[in-house]
């Protein structure tokens, strides 16, 4: 029962964001990390590399280059292909799924070996 319960138990980032979205008053979209200077702008994009290196630095992971912020939704939009498509765009944040499927889902060969390994073969009937 213990596992079990902790297996439903959300991460603390998840409960961490659930906070700041009740305290923030704020119903709907909204930004998680509002500007330093503008409130209503989002944080600049050099702050948000500087923490992650921090973050990595914190964890002793190495920095991988290329996997950043972009790559990380690149990374989680290919390993989710399975999912529905509109699932998958709630999940990463994108507001459609054109962007999704454009810009961060990549082709890969395990994708490619499963649908050919699911397909149905196509009979066709001789006309008379």
């Amino acid at each position: 029962r213990a596992a079990a319960a902790l297996a439903l138990r959300p991460p603390p980032a998840v409960l961490a964001l659930q906070k700041a979205r009740r305290t923030s008053g704020v119903i709907g979209d909204t930004l998680i990390f509002s500007g330093e200077r503008k409130r209503d702008g989002p944080l600049p994009g050099h702050t948000l590399i500087k923490w992650l290196r921090g973050a990595e630095e914190l964890a002793n992971l190495p920095h991988v280059r290329g996997l950043g912020f972009h790559g990380a939704r690149r990374a989680f939009a290919t390993s989710t292909k399975h999912a529905p498509l509109r699932d998958v765009a709630y999940l990463g944040g994108w507001k459609d799924t054109k962007t999704l499927l454009t810009c961060y889902q990549a082709p890969d060969e395990e994708s490619q070996r499963a649908a050919l390994a699911a397909r149905q073969p196509v009979v066709i009937e001789a006309v008379s």
